[in-house]
């Protein structure tokens, strides 16, 4: 939720009630130890308490990385609920360097016999505005996004993560959809980005000179793109 605070100087101008939310194992939520509770599902399920919880009976749904694809999910199973979507530096499977061979079995094998026993010591945000203009990979964040989300929860989310059927849930989408991507996102590349834009009914995608971190690197050039959509 915290990268989400650079952009608020440009959100604030809009009379949109805005709700920021900390997804379960992130933040300051709570940290499951199963990774059947870290599926996009059961995110998706907890936004849809939210909007109950809110009396909500529309609303504007946006979404970054991960976030984007438990937007994504939640559309899919509730569209009578959802105006419109936003979709920033998404994709409808794990980055490419994530689904390498030897890395997966080495991110199990941590999880199923490590996670449980490693308590998140530091349930807290990171200070994005520390990381402005940062790469893609950039140590010192990832390492920050660790340490606050807490080695378990990691562990588990990508796994949770990696099992996820991107696939049926982006074709399923049939509200008016905005994709925002970057052109030098080494994560979710343009190329991966065109494969998503296919599967969804009703998505425009707008291209910015930004790297996978465009909501903390480009804010305002996010925002402007998103406003024109709204």
């Amino acid at each position: 939720m915290s990268a989400w605070e650079v952009m608020m100087p440009y959100m604030q101008g809009r009379t949109n009630t805005l709700i920021l939310v900390d997804f379960r194992g992130h933040g300051l939520s709570d940290r499951p130890n199963s990774k059947k509770d870290y599926t996009l599902e059961k995110h998706a399920e907890d936004i849809d308490k939210i909007i109950e919880k809110e009396k909500l009976a529309k609303v504007i749904l946006v979404g970054y990385c991960l976030g984007s694809m438990v937007a994504a999910t939640f559309v899919c199973i509730h569209p009578e609920k959802v105006e419109k979507l936003v979709l920033i530096n998404t994709g409808f499977e794990l980055p490419w360097f994530m689904k390498k061979i030897f890395i997966l079995p080495i991110i199990h094998f941590l999880a199923l016999f490590k996670a449980k026993r490693i308590k998140a010591k530091c349930v807290a945000r990171v200070d994005y505005s520390k990381y402005l203009n940062s790469a893609d990979i950039h140590i010192g964040r990832l390492l920050a996004d660790l340490k606050a989300t807490g080695i378990a929860s990691s562990l588990l989310q990508f796994l949770a993560w990696f099992e996820w059927d991107g696939r049926k849930y982006f074709s399923g989408l049939t509200v008016p959809t905005l994709v925002i991507a970057g052109k030098k996102d080494s994560f979710f590349p343009p190329a991966q980005t065109e494969k998503v834009v296919k599967l969804i009914k009703q998505a425009k995608v707008n291209y910015i000179d930004s790297n996978h971190i465009s909501i903390v690197n480009k804010p305002e050039e996010v925002y402007r793109n998103m406003a024109k959509f709204l």
